[in-house]
């Protein structure tokens, strides 16, 4: 529905243009009007007749007109979503354009845009926004770079259609503050401009209430909708007067006024009843004010009837039967009718087609599924919870590659982790019930699915088109096929014949698609990866690399409680952590309060005593002395190591653990296979003067850093390598270099952008113009290092993905090549940093674990400063270890360690000669 008015408003500006651009005369003119009259409904006659017209116009060489007919076929493939007829003509109308004499004519001008537009077009039904971003705002500059006098009425549309265009990716990207301010800008446009306009505009007061509505600002989208909806009474624009009533229902019903929901639903009932492909939605909506008025028994009857109205209409795709079941199920549920619910969302799945988007919809009834079955309280009611939530899983995996748009994705998490709570909550009463090995590796299992069920590609798909070295064009190639999947499967299930032409591409295209991703995985492993594998590490395999004294411990952060499972040598702990608002307001406090070095620390120690009481002690082995621990939600933000056990008051963690973080026990074990490089020394230190720069829409300042060349001087030190810095640190001599080191150290600025996470960035010496190292440029970096230092501020902070931790600089730097990455939680003290680092590095020198060195840093630093207010976590716990913990390899500058103990020995060894012959023993 939310497409409707976008795709209406786009091909409003393309079909005026075609028509401006027709010949008049001939067999021309008379082809042109029967391919007309196929445009919109039969995509393959309206071809055949373009065909014929371009065969007309190349006997007789006419450029011209021969790009007008590549722009109709442009169209027609277009609106009927065939990305194969689009790659083809888009080839044809560039080679029309590049062999053109007219270069910088209003006309030349048009044409290029035009091709622009459609290109923009392309890339956006593949879901590369990025790209299509990129395009349109081409456009866009090219078409400014026109004085507004020669500016012609077919270069302000297109403008205008590129500026809808990005406000509808950024909508979906969740930027909705620069989706408004573009349709904001149409709006203007359009109101200046009326003439031929009106129905534009009031197509943009729609897309500009959807962002509204998506930012729960419903008084304000209600005055752009119902301007909208008095537009279309007058004027009776039935199908978008319909929708226009949908979405104000929708308001008025998240308002809490169902009585307003109901004058807008009967508003628009005679025209829902001359078109029934409306009735099942309008039904559902008529169901919601019933229910928001308290009347289930009316609302059940209602929609039951609704279902069997509809069985004798030819087309059941509009019928939404699966909306309706679930609607029914859901009502039930809500009276007590829990076997009547789990009955209705049964039939919900089974008439609900399980494919691309669809899977969205079938994990939200996976997990009402899963709840009612929790609800029985019994052992087999358990078991069926955990059978459903597997088949979630099962399904995610089947789909994963074929999910795209951040949309699709963001609710992808939303239904999926609920069905995933469902699962270990059930598994955890199992336990209760009657422990055993095999539940406990089962609730690992799932707890694992969790933290990988979106990769690090899919919600950064854009980024990574590099990644392994992966050719751009087989990346277009695989985005091209899924896309045309996406379509046909939508066509198959919109005909129920099995033997249908879409079913058999369906076919083609599928097995196509699967030839790919063999080559894929045999040609580019690493890309392959990322993307495709679905294996989650057992139990059973992480055991056999841990080691004696070491735990790995899993939390999920669910919505009524904490799971956590600890795995050492030889056994596994569950445990279940309630949720409630204390624990919650606790985890907020400690973060903001370890944070803040002015915070109270003995309510700091307070807090941090009972978070290791709640959170730590239910699954920690008494034995341990290393922690390998796999964070989720708002715990990624909170450092372990400064938490208190309750037995050893004002006692850190740290004192008695070595605390390393990971996403997953499956990334952990990925990092352990990493080659090691030769065990040298990369480090940059640039200068700043407090430089002011606007990566993507932040505004940020460089300040100096004193003692960041110090730092790095004293690391030259210890082990062989190279040091830049001040002016010589250029981002140009990091990517130069960082292949070849073991270990790579960045004593500099690191920002973190939370409204577009790709432009969080590293800041490297600004003397050029390119010097910021963004996330999204790490994916296309090949880094080998076993250690990666970010001696900076907020290096460790993300964008937080349920099941992904923390989207930043971290996990960009694994996917880059990086074993292990020391970050900072929080604004790190620059003179304290230079202390804790250089301390670091000599323990990592002598060959201790990474974990183990950093535990001994810190524990050095908080015995030194222990009487005075360095003490604070603030000063000492913001640097945290993620990834494999395992030592660096031996090629530090050993002889700067080991001189005292060979002059030592040389002297032990001269006075014992000395004596030996003094005494005369032979």
């Amino acid at each position: 529905m939310k497409a409707f008015f976008f795709l209406i408003f786009l091909n409003f500006l393309l079909v005026v243009y075609l028509q401006a651009q027709q010949s008049p005369l001939g067999k021309i003119a008379s082809l042109n009007t029967q391919a007309e009259s196929y445009y919109y409904s039969e995509k393959d006659s309206a071809n055949f007749y373009y065909f014929q017209i371009l065969e007309i116009q190349k006997e007789k060489k006419d450029l011209d007109g021969m790009l007008e007919t590549y722009f109709n076929l442009a169209g027609v493939a277009s609106y009927h979503a065939d990305l194969h007829q689009t790659v083809f003509v888009l080839g044809k109308l560039d080679s029309l354009l590049f062999n053109s004499h007219q270069k910088n004519t209003i006309s030349s001008i048009e044409n290029r845009n035009y091709l622009k537009y459609f290109k923009g077009d392309y890339l956006y039904k593949l879901n590369q926004n990025n790209k299509s971003i990129e395009i349109f705002r081409n456009l866009i500059d090219d078409i400014e770079n026109v004085p507004i006098s020669e500016r012609t009425p077919t270069m302000n549309g297109l403008m205008t259609a590129a500026y809808g265009f990005l406000g509808k990716m950024y909508m979906l990207e969740g930027q909705y503050a620069r989706s408004k301010e573009i349709y904001e800008r149409n709006i203007r446009e359009l109101s200046e401009n009326m003439e031929g306009n009106e129905e534009s505009l009031y197509d943009h007061y729609n897309l500009l209430a959807q962002v509204l509505l998506k930012e729960k600002k419903y008084h304000e989208a209600n005055n752009y909708l119902l301007r909208n909806f008095r537009y279309n009474l007058e004027n009776d624009n039935q199908n978008s007067l319909v929708y226009g009533g949908f979405y104000l229902a929708e308001s008025y019903l998240n308002l809490s006024q169902p009585d307003s929901a109901l004058v807008f639903l009967n508003k628009i009932e005679s025209t829902v009843q001359k078109n029934p492909v409306f009735n099942s939605l309008y039904q559902l909506r008529k169901a919601d004010v019933l229910e928001a008025e308290n009347k289930y028994d009316e609302a059940l009857s209602l929609l039951e009837g609704t279902l069997t109205s509809f069985t004798n209409l030819n087309d059941q795709t509009f019928t939404r039967e699966h909306e309706i079941y679930l609607k029914i199920g859901d009502l039930n549920r809500q009276i007590g009718k829990k076997e009547s619910a789990l009955e209705n969302y049964k039939l919900s799945l089974k008439t609900l087609k399980t494919s691309g988007a669809e899977a969205i919809n079938a994990l939200a009834i996976y997990k009402r599924i899963a709840e009612i079955y929790n609800e029985q309280k019994s052992a087999d009611g358990y078991q069926k919870s955990i059978e459903t939530a597997w088949r979630g899983a099962n399904l995610i995996d089947s789909l994963r590659p074929s999910f795209t748009g951040s949309e699709d994705k963001f609710q992808l998490i939303e239904n999926a982790f609920p069905l995933f709570e469902s699962g270990l909550e059930a598994y955890y009463q199992l336990t209760v019930l009657a422990p055993s090995d095999s539940l406990a590796s089962n609730m690992f299992h799932l707890m694992e699915k969790s933290k990988s069920v979106v990769s690090l590609e899919s919600l950064m798909a854009t980024n990574a088109t590099r990644f392994g070295q992966i050719p751009e064009q087989l990346i277009e190639q695989e985005e091209l096929l899924k896309g045309q999947i996406l379509i046909l499967e939508k066509a198959v299930q919109r005909n129920t014949d099995s033997s249908s032409e879409s079913t058999q591409e369906l076919f083609q295209r599928k097995e196509e698609y699967q030839q790919l991703i063999a080559r894929v995985e045999k040609e580019y492993p690493k890309y392959h990866q990322l993307k495709y594998n679905t294996q989650t590490t057992s139990i059973d395999v992480l055991q056999k690399v841990l080691d004696l004294d070491q735990a790995f411990i899993s939390y999920f952060y669910g919505e009524r409680a904490i799971y956590g499972i600890s795995i050492s040598k030889n056994q596994a702990q569950l445990a279940k952590i309630e949720l409630d608002q204390t624990l919650e307001k606790s985890i907020e406090e400690f973060r903001k309060m370890v944070a803040d070095p002015k915070s109270d620390i003995d309510a700091l120690k307070k807090v941090a005593t009972g978070l290791y009481a709640s959170l730590l002690a239910p699954v920690l082995p008494k034995r341990s002395k290393k922690l390998i621990i796999a964070p989720d939600g708002p715990l990624n933000y909170i450092p372990f190591s400064a938490l208190i056990d309750p037995e050893k008051p004002d006692s850190f963690l740290v004192l008695s653990k070595a605390v390393s973080h990971i996403n997953s026990a499956t990334l952990f074990m990925q990092l352990l296979k990493r080659n090691v490089n030769n065990g040298k020394l990369l480090a940059f230190a640039p200068s700043f003067q407090g430089q002011t720069i606007e990566p993507g829409i932040t505004r940020n300042s460089l300040s100096p850093l004193p003692h960041n060349k110090d730092e790095v001087m004293a690391l030259s030190q210890l082990f062989d390598g190279s040091i830049f810095v001040q002016n010589e640190a250029s981002l140009q001599n990091f990517l130069d270099q960082a292949e070849s080191y073991e270990i790579l150290h960045l004593a500099t600025h690191a920002v973190y952008n939370n409204d577009q996470p790709d432009f969080s960035y590293l800041a490297f010496s600004p003397n050029t113009d390119s010097f910021l190292l963004y996330v999204k440029d790490l994916y296309n970096l090949q880094i080998n290092a076993n250690l990666v230092t970010l001696s900076a501020c907020e290096t460790a902070l993300g964008d937080l993905k349920k099941g992904e931790g923390l989207i930043g600089l971290t996990r960009g730097f694994f996917y880059s090549g990086a074993k292990s990455i020391t970050s900072s939680l929080w604004n790190v003290n620059d003179a304290s940093t230079t202390k804790m680092m250089g301390d670091y590095y000599q323990y990592l020198a002598r060959g201790e674990n990474k974990a183990v060195a950093l535990q001994m840093a810190q524990k050095d630093f908080l015995n030194l400063n222990r009487e005075n207010a360095l003490a604070h976590p603030y000063y000492w716990s913001g640097f945290i270890l993620h990834g494999n913990p395992v030592k660096i390899a031996s090629g530090g500058a050993w002889w700067f360690l080991v001189l005292p103990i060979i002059i030592l020995l040389a002297v032990a060894v001269f006075t014992f000669g000395k004596k030996k012959g003094q005494t005369g023993l032979a």
